[in-house]
C-alpha cells in the first residue's frame, strides 16, 4: 500500500478547526515533529514556532507537560497580528540538563 497522499484544500479548515479546540494533543504532535526536524541551536536549544498566538492556558498547559519531561520553556507570544498572520508564538526549549 503506498504512503503518498496528496493534500486537499481542505487543510486549511481542518488545520484552522484544531487550532481553536486548544486541545492539548495537537500542540504535542506539532511540537514533538517540530523538536525532531528544527535545527538545534549552538546551546543545544531548539526553536519552536506557530504564526498564531496560542492562549495562555494552552501555554501553561504545554510548559508543564515538556517541563516534566526535562526541558525548560521561554515562551513569546504575540496575540496581535505578526507580519501577515494572526499572532506569533516562539518557545524556545531548552535541555534542563544544559541550562
Amino acid at each position: 500500500m503506498s504512503t503518498r497522499k496528496i493534500v486537499g484544500s481542505v487543510i486549511v479548515e481542518q488545520r484552522r478547526a484544531k487550532q481553536s479546540q486548544n486541545n492539548l494533543w495537537y500542540y504535542v504532535t506539532a511540537i514533538n515533529s517540530m523538536l525532531e526536524n528544527n535545527p538545534i541551536n549552538a546551546d543545544e536549544s531548539i526553536d519552536v514556532e506557530f504564526f498564531f498566538g496560542i492562549d495562555s492556558h494552552m501555554i501553561d498547559q504545554i510548559t508543564e507537560t515538556y517541563e516534566n519531561e526535562g526541558w525548560s520553556l521561554d515562551v513569546g507570544v504575540t496575540a496581535t497580528a505578526y507580519e501577515n498572520y494572526s499572532g506569533h508564538t516562539q518557545i524556545n526549549f531548552i535541555p534542563v540538563e544544559h541550562e
